[in-house]
């Protein structure tokens, strides 16, 4: 991959896991799948902060004045924020849908299971 299609490909998946996520209101896997993801584009995004060359204002004295560049990637901590919380919460949905149906099963069985006797007149 050449050094000027990395920034497309980092757009084609951010893209693609804001579908997922977008998809996960409908079906909990693709939600976790889609929170995974864009956690780990976050935290990518965000672990090149201190290494962006001239990212901190050095006519303020360097770090922590930022610039621009480091001001544009800090929006990522809060969206990576979001995407914990949106993986806690998808995670919750299907452990409580998975708890929902294997009790509804286990109620259907109790209740075919008795035998009712008609007493005979």
């Amino acid at each position: 991959m050449a050094f000027g299609e990395q920034p497309n490909f980092l757009g084609v998946a951010e893209w693609l896991f804001g579908a997922l996520l977008f998809a996960g209101y409908w079906n909990k896997r693709l939600g976790i799948l889609g929170a995974l993801g864009s956690c780990f584009a976050f935290i990518a995004t965000t672990t090149i902060i201190p290494f962006m060359p001239d990212g901190w204002a050095a006519s303020a004295g360097g770090f922590p004045a930022m610039t621009e560049k480091v001001a544009f990637l800090m929006k990522d901590l809060v969206l990576f924020a979001v995407s914990v919380y949106l993986l806690r919460q998808d995670v919750i949905r299907a452990s409580l849908f998975k708890t929902a149906a294997f009790d509804s099963s286990t109620t259907v069985q109790q209740d075919a299971s008795p035998e009712i006797h008609l007493a005979k007149p």
